[in-house]
C-alpha cells in the first residue's frame, strides 16, 4: 500500500510530465520583419481569401548605386488542408498590386497586367505549431512577350535559369 506522501509525489510528477508534453512552443519571431507569428489550430488556415504580400527588390537606376525597392501584390488564394500530410495545398492568382517609388522612379502596371499573370497552381504551405510559415511552388512569371507557340514555362526555380529564360 502506498503512503499518502508517495501518492501525492507520484501524481505531481505525472502532472508535470503531462504539462511538458502539452506545452505549446514559443511563437516564431521573424527578425527580418520584426513580427511574432500567432499560432492557431492546425487546418484553420484553409479556405478562400485575399492575401497581401510584400516583395523586396533591388532597383538599378543609372548613375546611382543599387537601391532597395519593392511593392505589394494582392492575390486570391484557395487553400485546402491535407490532415494526413499536415500540409496545405494552395492555388493563387494575382488580382492587383503596386511598386514603391525608388529615387523618383516607379514602375507601374495596370490591373489587367497583374491579372494576366498565370495562376500559381501547385503551392504547398506548412504552418508549424509555433506559427512559422513555409511555402514552395509559388511562381510568378512577368513580362512574357512573343514566345513561340508551345514554349514550356518553368515549373521550378532552377528551370528559370535554363534557356530560353
Amino acid at each position: 500500500m502506498c503512503s499518502p506522501i508517495a501518492v501525492v509525489v507520484s501524481c505531481a510528477l505525472a502532472a508535470c510530465a503531462a504539462c511538458a508534453a502539452c506545452a505549446k512552443p514559443e511563437p516564431f519571431f521573424s527578425n527580418d520583419i520584426g513580427v511574432a507569428a500567432i499560432p492557431i489550430e492546425r487546418g484553420a488556415h484553409a479556405g478562400t481569401f485575399a492575401l497581401r504580400t510584400t516583395n523586396t527588390t533591388q532597383r538599378n537606376v543609372p548613375g546611382i548605386d543599387p537601391l532597395e525597392g519593392g511593392g505589394e501584390n494582392f492575390r486570391l488564394v484557395q487553400r485546402t488542408y491535407l490532415e494526413a500530410d499536415d500540409v496545405y495545398l494552395q492555388r493563387s492568382e494575382m488580382c492587383g498590386g503596386f511598386n514603391y517609388e525608388v529615387a523618383g522612379v516607379v514602375t507601374a502596371a495596370p490591373e489587367s497586367t497583374y491579372q494576366a499573370v498565370p495562376p500559381s497552381e501547385d503551392e504547398r504551405v506548412t504552418i508549424g505549431d509555433d506559427g512559422a510559415y513555409g511555402s514552395t511552388g509559388h511562381l510568378q512569371l512577368w513580362a512574357l512577350q512573343n514566345l513561340p507557340e508551345g514554349t514550356a514555362l518553368p515549373k521550378e526555380r532552377a528551370d528559370a535559369f535554363e534557356a530560353p529564360w
